[in-house]
């Protein structure tokens, strides 16, 4: 026991003598001069024992720092000169927490820390904030820089074709500046009175003799006027490749031998005829109500996009074809139709097609008569492979079930009858199925020519009816149901045809009008409902001419259909007067005025 208790004091006592010992070391150190722990400080710069306090070093670096921070550098290069300071490259120190923390080394820190210090030295970094943007600003305003640019064709209208010439990039080498601003800062706290820039070089893609060589080749292709054609509605716009000359590229690999910067090319496009040809595609709903009948909010219409890639393949091809014109190729969207279950499992899903008229300034009752035949069809169903009929469909149409009298063409005479108007509702319901694509049975124009019918397309996409002939019929040739909406709005009637949309598109080409002819001589026609010897004008000469519409339907399977042609041909119809007579009875003869 009594050995246990000696061993026990003997480690004790050294363990106590070590401890002793350390505290003693540690206090020591502590209590060294401030001159001793400015020998342990360790800065990238080298070493600085030679300051009597950590006050003065401090007070020393700062001032280093505002001294190379604020002197003028020389920049030279074969670009040109330029001086500033590193501060107005936006470069700053960002080591104030460390500095601050090295000044009162001393009074704040503890013996144990000074220990440290001492055994391990005084470790300071001291680094600099650089901005690659501060230092490229420093230098935009020169002559210094320049971009690169290639050697573009340019097109004078007194001398012609000439090139533009050629530039070749030169730019600061910003993270080479970087990399001396450091070195400089790191190795003595020195700005150099003088320093070349370092520059970066861009060589240009296209060289003066490429843009050269497309000379000869271009002189008169750059003269031709081409025209762009919208097909829909037969506007067109003038285009010389002259006024864009900077857009002809060179290329070997094209049959030309040059083709056009394409991004250039599809912003003037978009430009040019994204206002006149892009929509966006309009989506609608089909609501199914309780008694089996269907109600529509919205009214579906496809979008439309210019297909850039296409317009500019074909542009290429016509200036190699050496042909005048250019179609302003489009694609079709899509919009989106929602459909109750029932009509889905008839493949009722999709948008086919839209039939437009206007009858702005129709009187009363026309107007009335539009809106109750547009009604009549809302909502009717046609099974695949149904033939729709105009006629039948419209039920009676008299003084009893609701129509009014307004003017129609009956014969040789234009009178009222009830249900005057409906025409328009025929030719709105014509043209949904022409630009649906579908078979179209039984058809006939008008008697004479009509201005309600010749908006917005022109004359010839009529179709009129009469109880029971003439008949409007067409054929649902798609392999699903269809559902037609029919509206107005403002003065304008609508037809819209849901169905299955099988991918096919429809082209039309037209009105292509001819045989234009007059009748002169008026037609008078004597009345005992006016006074004798007056005259009044009772209807307007009618122009007689012919139309053809042609019509090419293009399958999803890239087939196109042979060219149909919708044919009209309008009678030439004198002015006719009343004039009164004294005569009893009325007497219809034609005389010369």
């Amino acid at each position: 026991m009594k050995r246990q208790l000696k061993d026990l004091f003997i480690v004790g006592f050294f363990l106590s003598t070590i401890v002793l010992g350390i505290v003693g070391a540690i206090y020591g150190i502590s209590t060294l001069s401030e001159e001793t722990f400015l020998t342990r400080v360790n800065l990238p710069q080298g070493k600085f024992d030679e300051y009597q306090s950590f006050q003065e070093l401090t007070d020393f670096i700062l001032e280093k720092e505002e001294t190379f921070l604020n002197s003028e550098i020389a920049f030279t290069s074969e670009r040109g000169d330029i001086t500033t300071t590193f501060k107005d490259m936006g470069v700053s120190m960002v080591a104030y927490e460390s500095l601050q923390e090295l000044h009162s080394f001393m009074e704040s820190s503890s013996a144990l820390k000074k220990t440290q210090a001492y055994i391990f030295g005084i470790h300071i970094k001291l680094p600099l904030s650089l901005d690659e943007d501060g230092i490229k600003a420093a230098f935009t305003e020169s002559s210094i820089e320049q971009g690169k640019k290639n050697a573009t064709l340019a097109y004078d209208y007194s001398s012609g074709l000439f090139v533009d010439e050629e530039q070749i990039g030169y730019g600061v080498d910003t993270s080479e500046i970087m990399k001396q601003i450091e070195l400089h800062w790191l190795k003595d706290f020195t700005t150099p009175a003088t320093a070349k820039l370092p520059l970066r070089t861009a060589e240009p893609d296209v060289r003066n003799d490429e843009i050269a060589a497309l000379i000869p080749k271009l002189a008169d292709i750059v003269e031709r006027e081409i025209e762009f054609i919208d097909e829909a509605y037969g506007q067109t716009w003038s285009f010389h490749l002259r006024d864009h000359a900077a857009w002809i590229l060179p290329m070997q690999a094209a049959e030309t031998g040059f083709t056009i910067h394409p991004q250039n090319f599809f912003a003037y496009l978009g430009e040019t005829f994204g206002p006149e040809l892009e929509s966006e595609a309009v989506s609608a709903t089909v609501i199914e109500n309780e008694d089996g009948t269907y109600d529509f909010e919205g009214s579906a219409r496809f979008g439309q996009d210019i297909d850039e890639v296409k317009i500019l393949a074909d542009f290429m091809s016509a200036i190699h074809n050496e042909e005048l014109s250019v179609m302003l190729a489009v694609k079709e969207i899509m919009p989106e139709i929602t459909v109750p279950d029932s009509l889905s499992a008839k493949g009722i899903t999709d948008l086919v097609g839209v039939g437009y008229s206007s009858f702005s300034g129709s009187p009363y009752n026309r107007i009335f008569n539009i809106n109750v035949g547009m009604d009549i069809f809302n909502g009717t169903i046609l099974a695949p492979g149904e033939e729709f009929s105009f006629t039948t469909l419209m039920g009676p149409i008299d003084g009893a079930h609701g129509w009014l009298p307004e003017l129609v063409i009956l014969g040789d005479e234009t009178k009222p009858e009830y249900g005057g108007g409906l025409c328009q509702v025929s030719s709105t319901m014509f043209r949904a199925a022409l630009y649906s694509g579908l078979d179209i049975s039984a058809r006939k124009n008008h008697s004479y020519a009509v201005s309600y019918y010749a908006r917005p397309f022109g004359y010839g996409l009529d179709a009129t009816i009469y109880d029971p002939a003439p008949d409007f019929r067409f054929i649902n040739d798609t392999a699903g149901h269809l559902i037609i909406q029919g509206y107005t709005e403002d003065s304008n009637a609508y037809f819209v045809m849901y169905g299955s949309n099988d991918g096919r598109s429809v082209q039309m080409e037209g009105p292509i009008a001819y045989n234009y002819s007059k009748i002169t001589e008026p037609q008078i026609t004597y009345t005992s409902d006016l006074a004798p010897g007056v005259r009044e004008l009772d209807e307007y000469e009618h122009t007689g001419f012919d139309v053809d519409w042609y019509r090419t339907i293009t399958h999803e399977d890239g087939t196109i259909s042979e060219k149909e042609n919708f044919h009209s041909s309008y009678e030439a119809r004198p002015r006719k007067y009343l004039e009164g007579s004294p005569q009893e009875d009325i007497i219809k003869v034609t005389i010369s005025p």
